[in-house]
């Protein structure tokens, strides 16, 4: 049996890549809008927000560490603190 398939040039296998991730930055950004709004509702506490944050798009609050003292370190955080005091 021959088969029928037709080869699908790389670059539209890559276009069609790229818009599946813009397609998925967009519902991230959408996830981030709803907990933003959720919390200016007091609906969430500020570190439920980190929280959920993190769960949805890790490391893109890493700043507010420093600044604030709410965010927990991350699970790959961990242990770097001890290593750094030795």
């Amino acid at each position: 049996m021959s088969s029928n398939k037709i080869p699908v040039p790389a670059g539209l296998l890559v276009s069609g890549a790229i818009r599946t991730a813009i397609h998925h930055l967009r519902l991230i950004e959408q996830e981030l809008h709803n907990i933003g709004m959720a919390l200016k509702a007091d609906q969430i506490s500020a570190q439920q927000a980190i929280d959920l944050v993190e769960e949805i798009a890790p490391g893109t609050l890493g700043f507010l560490s420093p600044l604030t003292g709410l965010s927990r370190p991350r699970k790959s955080d961990a242990g770097t603190d001890s290593e750094a005091a030795a």
